[in-house]
């Protein structure tokens, strides 16, 4: 409350305090209205330009006059009562605030003015009553408030009112910004030129964000919107400008193919103004790589292999495989296999993994800028290991049942294990063995294999295969069987049988063979006979030459044939012939295979070359040497066969005697069997009765044993019968005890028949190791025909003198001829005796059959010169049969030497030329001698030059004879060297054709008398090479060489030359009985008697 005394001052500031706000609301509602008017000035601006577009000055007079306007509008509102309020300029009186509030507060009335003007009074006349009244007056007012006059609230419709003019503006102004900010930029920036705008507007791809994914093609679809369609808009991106294509008349579309990062363009209408846009590119989630390693199980030993981006593999089962996957922008990255899946956030990230089948696997890349999913497709190929496959041939022999070749062929993808060889009887295994093959993945393999080194029984049933592993090494090695194959082991009655047959072909081949050769023979004599009665020769005999050969051509071929078939033989059933059989074996076939000899090979080429000539004499010359050769070769099948028969006799023998004894076995077993009571009867019998049809059979066999021994020319002592009645009177008394039941006798009398049977089987052994042969005959005959070997050698050494000192016109050169027909009788004698001899003894090879035909063909040559007198053809002929005969007595006595070392007691023979010979072993003996023969070659030379006595005659004769033997000796020597030598096929010994040709020229010039300098020059050449050779040959035996010098006694004694060593011990004196020098004296025969008489007491 007031009080009273101050009344009127109070009503003073209650008037101050209402002009203030006064004021205040003035200056509230003037900004309201200048925001207003501003507004719409705007808006007038705006509409102006927006319909008029005016130049710069009109769009100037705009922006400045708005502005002016504004100022001045603003000034009035809001400035003039803001300088009233602080009393600057003309505020308001109270008169007029008491007006004013009068008309606010029509309640007040005119006490307020009143109040006032009683003021105003009082400053002229100041009385109490006048201040009382004021005072009361001004009091009464004071009820009133003033300030409530003027009241916010009488602003609330100009505010609002703006806020409704902003919100229009506001909003118009955001929804078409182009349309209203457009015009008032020109306004405001009146100085600058704007182009009236396009009548349309643009809209992309209905307004949503441009994105798209990388790579990926954006499309464009452009929309305008306006007044005018426009033909044609241009679109500009990286400075290039591109046509986007219409659709209709408001629609364009272009299209960004593949874009792979963030662009802008931008449009451009007809009147050039530009609308840019920003393109976004999403990353695309992708693959850049997948890298498999793959590890292959180690058995199948490949290396590693490494796949890039490759959609299938191929691999075997156990293969582990590592990959390495690179992506790019990607959220995770998943592998999917059928039994697992592998995921990771990771860009480059790797694992393993180890299909256990054939499968399908994907890779997915995705990431958070968007759905797309990308994906890859591959396929694992799981190879299981395949089984082996195997394939065998089998060869069998048609001359051995027991043998077989098989050929096979195994195949696998990754190798074996093992490949084995099985053989079964009665499905248990009794053979096996590991084999050999060459290949990882395929392999050629051959096996040979005997089964007759098994002990196989008759009728026995081998089933025999192969088997091959392979070395899978995840699921085991897995065994693949090849076919089954078998063999039956026939029966001895079949094995007889089949021997039987071997037998008859084999005779009947000897048969076929002697029949031709007689017939081809015959066939020589008479085309010899049909041309010596013609002047020359027609096409009749060309023709008759060529059947001729034609026929020599089968021979030759089935020689070929016997002589394989017989080697078959030699090489089956090994284990079933003793060794003499087998040794005898081998000789029959070395006989065989020496009847058509490389020689007469060539007699019969050179013949067929001249019957192209048609030259009567050469094919004559030609005929009769093949005559002789001829001759030569039947001699030697005849002997073969011989041979042969009585092999095969000894060969049967030796198997009835094993028969034999296994027969007395059984009787043995049966006469235990009949003391045992247990025993029935009736079993002892049939076991009897069994044994009693067995020998009836062996008894039959050894009837054909004995027939077949008949054919040969001497038949052995085959004496048996009292023995085969001796057993089977006990074979028969047994039966009869057995039958009455007397054991006890029975039981005597098989003890009598196995005794009898073992005598039997005793008797049969002693055949088949040649009981009927005689050695110390044989020997001693050969000893005999040696010395009538010598002798005739001496008479042939004395004719060849007679008829160098005899002249063509001589009458004794008559008796010369006739001497010589004699010595060819003598010789005739000898080939007669050597030919019965041959039959009888293996030992004697054809070597000796040829030197004889030699010596009788020269001696015919020499004979046939004698009587045309051509002495110098005679000579060369006779010098020929001197050295044929040297080679015959070297033969004979090798053969002595060689039946001396097999006679019981005289150790182990060493056969001539056989394993106990070594090559060179005699070189530098040889070179010793050469130089003692050069000295004595030396020596003879100047003999000769300073003249002979008569009397000494015969002494040089001897010496040319002692050097022609050494000459001999040493050629004897290097043959065999090189015979060892070329044993081997390496073609070795080959080299000392031409040493051993010059030892032949060096030996004629002796045997000539033509000794010279150029001789002693090639014994030099020769000494010379030979030392080389013996170098060589130490060097490359040292051991065995150092070996032989320590047993030098017992090579001597062993040695297959060992009669020649002997005689050189002895100085050489004998060296002549081996060689059989041409020039052969008294003095010598005393040296050959000697040395038969010390064989003599040695065998005494």
């Amino acid at each position: 409350m007031y009080s009273q005394k101050n009344s009127f001052l109070n009503l003073s500031l209650e008037i101050e305090l209402f002009i203030n706000k006064y004021y205040k609301q003035e200056m509230l509602r003037g900004v309201l209205l200048s925001s207003v008017f501003l507004v719409l000035l705007v808006a007038g601006a705006w509409f102006l330009e927006f319909l008029f577009r005016f130049s710069s000055l009109g769009r100037g007079v705009l922006l400045f006059g708005g502005i002016l306007i504004t100022l001045a509008y603003v000034s009035k509102l809001v400035l003039y009562p803001l300088i009233k309020l602080f009393g600057i300029y003309g505020r308001m009186s109270y008169e007029d605030a008491s007006l004013l509030l009068s008309e606010k507060i029509p309640e007040i009335g005119d006490q307020l003015v009143n109040v006032i003007g009683l003021e105003k009074q009082l400053e002229s006349n100041e009385t109490d009553l006048l201040k009382a009244s004021i005072e009361q007056k001004a009091l009464s007012s004071l009820k009133f408030d003033f300030k409530s006059a003027v009241s916010i609230n009488d602003q609330k419709k100009m505010f609002y009112g703006f806020l409704v003019l902003f919100f229009v503006s506001s909003t118009c102004s955001i929804i078409y910004p182009d349309s209203i900010i457009s015009p008032l930029r020109r306004v405001v920036f009146f100085q600058k030129t704007f182009e009236k705008p396009n009548p349309f507007i643009f809209e992309i791809n209905n307004g949503d964000p441009l994105l798209v994914l990388e790579n990926e093609p954006l499309v464009v679809i452009i929309k305008t919107k306006g007044e005018i369609d426009p033909e044609q808009v241009f679109l500009y991106s990286k400075k290039k400008r591109f046509f986007p294509e219409k659709t209709d008349s408001k629609s364009f579309r272009y299209v960004f193919n593949s874009v792979n990062k963030s662009f802008m363009f931008n449009l451009l209408d007809g009147n050039r103004d530009t609308v840019n846009y920003n393109v976004t590119v999403l990353p695309r989630p992708r693959m850049l790589k997948e890298r498999k390693v793959v590890k292959y199980p180690a058995y199948t030993k490949m290396e590693n292999d490494t796949f890039h981006d490759l959609n299938r593999i191929i691999v075997p089962d156990g293969s582990s495989i590592d990959w390495e996957i690179n992506c790019k922008s990607i959220s995770f990255c998943s592998a999917i296999f059928e039994d697992s899946v592998v995921k990771s956030k990771n860009e480059a990230f790797g694992f393993s993994y180890s299909p256990k089948k054939s499968q399908g696997y994907k890779i997915f890349v995705q990431n958070n800028f968007s759905e797309f999913t990308d994906s890859v497709s591959y396929f694992i190929e799981l190879v299981k290991d395949d089984f082996p496959t195997i394939e065998v041939s089998e060869v069998i022999d048609s001359n051995s049942i027991n043998k077989r070749l098989f050929v096979g062929d195994i195949s696998d993808d990754y190798g074996f294990h093992s490949l084995e060889f099985f053989s079964l009887r009665n499905d248990s295994v009794i053979y096996s063995e590991l084999l050999n093959y060459s290949g990882t993945s395929r392999a050629i393999f051959n096996f040979e294999y005997d089964f007759g080194e098994m002990s196989l029984q008759s009728g026995d049933l081998i089933r025999y295969f192969f088997a091959v592993k392979d070395n899978d090494g995840v699921n085991g090695p897995k065994e693949v069987l090849s076919r089954s194959m078998f063999l039956k082991v026939p029966s001895k009655k079949r094995q007889k049988e089949i021997r039987k047959i071997k037998s008859l072909a084999n005779n009947q081949s000897f048969s076929s063979l002697q029949k031709k050769l007689e017939n081809f023979s015959s066939e020589l004599e008479d085309i010899k006979t049909s041309m010596l009665n013609k002047k020359s020769l027609n096409w009749e005999d060309k023709s008759s030459l060529k059947n001729f050969l034609k026929k020599q051509k089968e021979i030759q071929n089935d020689l070929e044939k016997l002589k394989k078939q017989l080697q078959n033989e030699l090489s089956n059933d090994q284990k079933e012939k003793n060794k003499e059989i087998l040794k005898k074996q081998e000789q029959i076939n070395k006989m065989v295979e020496e009847l058509m000899s490389d020689e007469m090979k060539k007699l019969y080429d050179e013949l067929s070359k001249l019957s192209e000539e048609m030259n009567k004499d050469k094919v004559l010359k030609k005929l009769e040497d093949i005559d002789f050769s001829q001759e030569d070769m039947l001699k030697e099948l005849d002997r073969t066969i011989e041979h042969f028969k009585k092999m095969e006799i000894e060969q049967r023998a030796k198997e009835l005697s094993q028969e034999l004894k296994d027969l007395s076995n059984k009787q043995t077993l049966l006469k235990e069997k009949t003391n045992d009571k247990e025993v029935s009867g009736f079993e002892k019998n049939k076991i009897q009765e069994k044994i009693k049809e067995e020998f009836n059979e062996i008894q039959s066999e050894i009837s054909d044993l004995k027939s077949k021994n008949k054919e040969l020319s001497k038949p052995l002592k085959i004496e048996t019968e009292e023995k085969e009645k001796m057993i089977n009177k006990s074979l028969n008394e047994s039966l009869e005890k057995l039958s009455e039941n007397k054991m006890k006798k029975a039981s005597e009398k098989q003890g009598e028949t196995s005794k009898s049977l073992n005598d039997l089987a005793d008797s049969m052994e002693k055949l088949s190791k040649g009981s009927g042969d005689k050695p110390e005959e044989d020997m001693e005959s050969l000893r005999v025909l040696l010395e009538q070997l010598i002798t005739f050698s001496l008479d042939q050494e004395e004719v060849l003198a007679d008829l160098k000192s005899t002249k063509i016109q001589d009458p004794k050169y008559i008796n010369i001829g006739q001497q010589q027909r004699k010595l060819s009788d003598k010789i005739q004698i000898i080939d007669d005796s050597l030919t019965a001899l041959a039959l009888r003894q293996i030992m004697l090879s054809g070597k000796i059959n040829k030197e004889v035909q030699s010596i009788k063909r020269s001696l015919k040559k020499s004979i046939k010169n004698l009587t045309e007198r051509k002495t110098k053809n005679a000579q060369i002929e006779q010098q020929t049969v001197m050295m044929h005969t040297n080679e015959l007595g070297l033969l004979l006595s090798e053969i002595i030497n060689q039946m001396q070392q097999n006679m019981p007691g005289s150790g182990q023979c060493n056969k001539p030329g056989g394993k106990n010979k070594k090559p060179g072993k005699g070189l530098a003996k040889n070179t010793e001698q050469l130089k003692q023969q050069i000295e004595a070659m030396k020596k003879f030379m100047k003999g000769q030059k300073g003249g002979k006595k008569p009397g000494e005659r015969g002494s040089s004769f001897e010496q040319l004879g002692r050097m022609a033997a050494q000459q001999a000796a040493i050629k004897k020597q290097l043959q065999e060297i090189a015979q060892e030598l070329n044993k081997d096929g390496s073609g070795k010994g080959n080299g000392l054709k031409d040493l051993i040709k010059k030892i032949e020229e060096t030996e004629d010039e002796i045997m000539n008398n033509e000794i010279s300098l150029s001789s002693i020059e090639r014994q030099e050449e020769i000494k010379i090479k030979l030392l080389e050779l013996d170098k060589a040959s130490k060097e490359q035996e040292e051991e065995e060489k150092r070996e032989a010098k320590e047993s030098s006694d017992d090579y001597k004694k062993n040695n297959s030359v060992l009669f020649e060593e002997y005689l050189q011990i002895k100085k050489g004196e004998t060296e002549l009985l081996k060689t059989i020098p041409p020039n052969l004296k008294p003095y010598y025969k005393n040296k050959v008697n000697e040395y038969f008489k010390s064989i003599e007491k040695e065998y005494d």
